[in-house]
């Protein structure tokens, strides 16, 4: 009877928490060094480990923005090619 009407809380991987199964474990790892979690892992480790610090802190993470292929080091995208400075001649 003590059950009736409680819930028990739900343990980190059950409960289905928004969009962080559907994030890289680039991008795991990338929000765990962010709020200063391990790093190290298995995929299904770093996303109970997000789970988990949203189950305790209450706050909802967002997925981080990924630039290159090293994360946020990337430089700004390359330059065009040269450009031709010749004019065309025209024939008449």
């Amino acid at each position: 009877m003590a059950s009736e009407g409680r819930s028990e809380i739900p343990k980190a991987g059950e409960l289905p928490l928004p969009g962080y199964g559907a994030w890289s474990p680039k991008e795991l790892q990338a929000k765990l060094a962010e709020i200063g979690a391990p790093t190290q892992g298995s995929r299904e480790e770093l996303l109970e480990r997000l789970q988990t610090y949203t189950l305790q802190t209450g706050i909802l993470l967002t997925r981080p923005v990924l630039r290159g292929d090293d994360g946020d080091n990337s430089g700004p995208p390359p330059l065009p090619g040269p450009v031709s400075t010749e004019r065309p001649q025209l024939t008449m």
